[in-house]
């Protein structure tokens, strides 16, 4: 070979080495004029060799992100609660919280214990009990599903982002880990009406259903008789003492004697109006369904006139509920006279005093320590010492009244710090945070302590707090910890100016990291590398980190850089700043 072709090959390989841009932009970007690769969607770096991350709405912005007064959560990679894998461009999710992004809460490590299913604030809005806080419902003959609006919708920041349990039926707890004990009335107390729903119908043809609790009977023939009526509600397995509720089942023969059997059958009753003889009717049928066995305040019949007819053009079917009269009969954990274990759902009733009750104060099978087992030898009320000295004992109906920050039938039990609740029904359109909580709805309560502890990335007293993130410490001990009002200050701006607005609810519940210099990331973790001025933009000053020349190494902040380029001394010439501002000479070619 020739020492001209060897010259040749050895200035191709020393200007490939120069190439126009850092490894040719690794194929994922193009060369300007100015040797400068721009990147293709979701790659990044001097060299286009890095994955960019998914995007979501930052949980705590940045405050350079909050860019006027009420602005937050604005998108960023890895929602800032995540560290961006470059190589595969995977978010590394900070303990607590999930999706391609970051962008949820993660429901914890027990998914609910099987209780329950983990859902956003959005979907547990949508599923609400139609026959919530209402007073009246009413339904006309249509072919749309009846009540396709909801109670209250929720569309606030947090929406999607914010999940939950969404327990079962008996169940509850963050993780629903825990289980209902049975309610009923306190024997002393005078309270003795129950809730009496009115229902209308109008109608002479087709069928209507009835829903309690999300349960939804069988159809009802225009024309059903009070008892089918009756019957088909107490199939429901949502209804007090219906074909759902047993709650000693297991334990029947160790209950008092004699078992009541009012649960069975009369847990509700049925009453048409007038003489009346079918639940429908053209010109109209008034029913009354009294719950006996449903005390306090208990949702409404939700009702389903889709398949209802009338034999008149001009009139439209219709079935309404509405709310006839309350109860004034406690729904109270075990009836206020025995202990709630909340991992078996029974009740600890004090054997020689009171016992599980009808709802009426006689013996029967609810569990819930309403009734009074010998009246005469009660004298005063639970305790070593009367309400074990937590509270004060009504010397006429021998029940504590017990101090701040003491619970239960004998004041034995500590209560923890109350805070809004992170995860709960609307109370409002968007409105989702204002009904106070135990621990927030974000922990589980230390009987014994008083101490709330919280579930993975809550914090506070009261787990109020959307903790900042950090392994050692918050925001890894290298920024400030600041409230989302205090992030736009941070950028002189106010992200709360109106108490109740309902957007930014969480000025001073959610927090996250503004870093010290030098270190960035959403915990503060990473740091940055040295900036310049990049040697082969000539007529512009710029600066770039790693001069544009490089790849940050995040974890060290050093600066690895491409072939061709080294350490400058700030101004283009070699020297000791490692920031790849330096353009290495070409070396001579071998021969």
């Amino acid at each position: 070979m020739s020492k001209l072709l060897l010259i040749i090959i050895s200035v191709v390989e020393a200007r490939e080495r120069y190439s126009p841009c850092p490894n040719s932009c690794s194929g994922h970007g193009l060369c300007d004029a100015w040797h400068v690769c721009h990147c293709a969607d979701t790659y990044q770096g001097a060299d286009c060799s890095q994955r960019t991350c998914p995007y979501g709405p930052a949980w705590a912005d940045h405050p350079e992100q909050i860019t006027g007064d009420g602005v937050g959560h604005q998108p960023a990679e890895c929602s800032r609660r995540g560290v961006c894998d470059r190589l595969g461009g995977t978010c590394v999710c900070g303990v607590g919280f999930e999706g391609a992004a970051c962008e949820r809460r993660a429901c914890g490590p027990l998914l609910c214990t099987g209780r329950g299913v983990c859902r956003s604030l959005r979907e547990k809005a949508l599923r609400r009990d139609l026959g919530d806080s209402r007073s009246s419902l009413s339904h006309f003959h249509s072919a749309d599903p009846p009540f396709s609006a909801p109670v209250q919708t929720y569309n606030a920041w947090d929406a999607t982002m914010m999940h939950g349990c969404d327990c079962d039926k008996g169940f509850w707890g963050p993780n629903c880990e825990f289980v209902e004990c049975p309610r009923g009335d306190d024997p002393y107390t005078s309270g003795s009406r129950v809730v009496q729903q009115m229902l209308v119908c109008m109608g002479d043809g087709g069928s209507v259903a009835l829903s309690f609790r999300g349960a939804t009977t069988r159809p009802l023939a225009w024309d059903s008789s009070s008892a089918t009526v009756r019957a088909a509600l107490l199939e429901l397995p949502t209804l007090r003492g219906g074909a759902g509720d047993e709650a000693f089942g297991d334990q029947r023969e160790m209950l008092p004697r004699p078992l009541n059997a009012q649960l069975t059958g009369r847990a509700v009753s049925v009453l048409y109006d007038n003489g009346a003889t079918t639940l429908c009717a053209a010109s109209g049928v008034t029913a009354v369904i009294q719950f006996n066995q449903d005390f306090g305040d208990i949702p409404l019949l939700v009702p389903d006139a889709t398949d209802l007819t009338h034999s008149s053009i001009i009139i439209s079917p219709s079935l309404a509920v509405a709310l006839k009269q309350t109860s004034d009969k406690e729904d109270a954990v075990c009836s206020n006279r025995g202990l709630c274990d909340p991992l078996s759902g029974r009740c600890a009733c004090d054997g020689e005093f009171w016992g599980s009750s009808d709802g009426y104060g006689m013996r029967g099978s609810r569990g819930d320590c309403g009734v009074a087992v010998n009246l005469a030898s009660i004298t005063g009320c639970p305790g070593d010492i009367p309400c074990n000295g937590h509270g004060v004992c009504d010397e006429e109906t021998f029940a504590c009244g017990c101090e701040e920050g003491w619970r239960a039938a004998d004041c034995s039990e500590r209560t923890c710090p109350y805070g809004p609740a992170w995860y709960a029904y609307p109370t409002a359109t968007d409105v989702a945070h204002v009904n106070r909580e135990e621990c927030s709805g974000m922990g589980t309560c230390d009987r014994t302590l008083g101490v709330c502890f919280c579930q993975d990335g809550f914090s506070g007293a009261a787990c109020d707090v959307l903790a900042c993130p950090g392994e050692t410490a918050p925001c890894s001990g290298h920024g400030q910890c600041l409230t989302m009002q205090q992030l736009a200050q941070a950028n002189g701006f106010t992200y709360r100016s109106t108490p109740d607005d309902a957007y930014t609810w969480d000025a001073d519940a959610v927090r996250g990291c503004r870093c010290d210099e030098g270190f960035r990331g959403y915990d503060c973790s990473l740091r940055f590398c040295p900036f310049g001025d990049d040697p082969l933009t000539t007529a512009v000053v710029d600066s770039k980190e790693c001069s544009g020349r490089g790849l940050c190494d995040e974890m060290t902040g050093t600066c690895v850089c491409v072939e061709g380029f080294g350490s400058s001394d700030g101004k283009g010439k070699k020297g000791t700043i490692q920031d790849c501002g330096f353009k290495l000479p070409l070396s001579a070619p071998v021969i």
